[in-house]
């Protein structure tokens, strides 16, 4: 539910598992109103989806790109893994839905390395390797014929870099170019 509320620009849902009620003869019957209200402010949020776009970016070099969704759909999401491979996951969400795939033992004590999981055998599983594969198919079935719609961003500027406190003064931090001509 947090990776909704960052797709919905910082308004929070509580979950609600009912969309519908019919009766037998198929009488709609009322479901409660779904509870929704501001947790943090659009620029936050703004922010963090600008960040997770980058887990899942293609061509990029986040542990998520490679599970764009059909057409090119925008994604933002994270991947992870425990200590010890005993689990692994990937949450990943369009502005339109959130969802989430979770691999491991119910007890946790089911080691991730040298498994095969639905005929598929891995070597260690990963975040990216074994739950998103499953998120990326999950999604592109539950998103087809949902109109896309693409994240707010913002620039996030690359940090200065550090000066190294050991130097002379004027001169450029380690690794850099310095911008005193040279004579």
């Amino acid at each position: 539910n947090a990776y909704a509320t960052f797709a919905a620009r910082g308004t929070y849902c509580a979950p609600l598992a009912i969309s519908s009620v019919t009766t037998v003869e198929g009488k709609a019957l009322p479901v409660p109103e779904q509870k929704c209200g501001p947790a943090m402010s659009e620029s936050t949020a703004d922010v963090l989806n600008t960040v997770l776009l980058g887990v899942t970016e293609n061509g990029g070099v986040g542990t998520g790109h490679n599970l764009g969704l059909d057409g090119g759909r925008q994604i933002a999401g994270k991947t992870g893994t425990t200590d010890q491979k005993k689990a692994a996951w990937f949450t990943g969400y369009t502005p339109n839905l959130a969802t989430s795939v979770w691999l491991g033992g119910p007890t946790g004590g089911v080691s991730m390395r040298d498994i095969s999981i639905g005929g598929v055998d891995y070597d260690e599983v990963f975040g990216a390797n074994g739950p998103g594969p499953i998120w990326q198919l999950a999604m592109n079935r539950a998103l087809t014929g949902v109109p896309e719609q693409e994240f707010r961003t913002v620039h996030i500027p690359d940090p200065a870099p550090k000066k190294d406190p050991g130097a002379s003064p004027g001169a450029s931090p380690s690794g850099s170019a310095s911008s005193t001509a040279r004579p």
